[in-house]
C-alpha cells in the first residue's frame, strides 16, 4: 500500500488532514466556487467510506457520482485532481464484472470498486535537485543559511588586529629568499 501513496505525500492520519491540505492548496483558490464544492463533496464521500486503520476507501464511481451530484466523466475528472494533487493514490485499479476473477464458490463475476488510499502533504519537503542546481566546484549554501550570514572575524594580520608597539618589517636583502 505504501507504493500506492504519490511522492510527496504521506498515508493520512486523519481525513481532516486530508480536507485541510486540499484547501491549502495553491489551485484550489483558482477554482471556481462551483468546483471547490465538488471537489470537497467527492473527498469527502472517499473519507466516509474509508477504513479509519490503513485510510483506505473503496467508493464506486455510481455511488461518488450521486453523491456529488455529477455524471461519471466528472468524478473521473474529481478523482484524478486529487491524485494529482497528492492527496489520493490508487492501492488497485476497479475492474469490470468480464475482466473480473471468477469467484471462489463459482458465483457470477461482478465489478470490483478501485481502493484509494486517502493521503497528505508529507511535513519535509521534497526537494528538487534539477531545479536546485549547482556549479560542482562551489559548496551549495545551506537549507538554513543562518551560520553562512555571520560575518567572519577578519585575520589577526589586518591593520585593525595589528599590535601598536611592532617593529616595521624590514626588506628583504638581495641573497635572501
Amino acid at each position: 500500500m505504501l507504493a500506492a501513496v504519490p511522492c510527496g505525500s504521506v498515508r493520512a492520519a486523519h481525513g481532516h488532514q486530508t480536507i485541510a491540505a486540499l484547501r491549502a492548496r495553491p489551485e484550489w483558490a483558482r477554482c471556481t466556487a462551483g468546483r471547490r464544492t465538488r471537489l470537497l463533496a467527492c473527498l469527502q464521500a472517499v473519507i466516509d467510506r474509508a477504513d479509519y486503520e490503513t485510510m483506505t476507501s473503496r467508493p464506486t464511481w455510481a455511488a461518488l457520482a450521486e453523491r456529488v451530484g455529477v455524471s461519471r466523466a466528472s468524478v473521473a475528472r474529481y478523482l484524478r485532481t486529487l491524485r494529482e494533487w497528492g492527496l489520493l493514490g490508487i492501492v488497485a485499479s476497479g475492474r469490470t464484472a468480464p475482466y473480473a476473477s471468477l469467484p471462489e464458490d463459482g458465483s457470477e463475476r461482478t465489478n470490483e470498486a478501485a481502493v484509494y488510499v486517502v493521503c497528505a502533504p508529507a511535513p519535509l519537503a521534497v526537494v528538487d535537485a534539477a531545479a536546485d542546481a549547482v556549479d560542482k566546484n562551489e559548496t551549495p549554501p545551506a537549507l538554513g543559511g543562518s551560520h553562512l550570514k555571520r560575518e567572519k572575524n577578519p585575520p589577526h594580520t589586518r591593520e585593525e588586529k595589528a599590535p601598536k608597539d611592532a617593529a616595521t618589517p624590514r626588506a628583504p636583502s638581495c641573497g635572501e629568499a
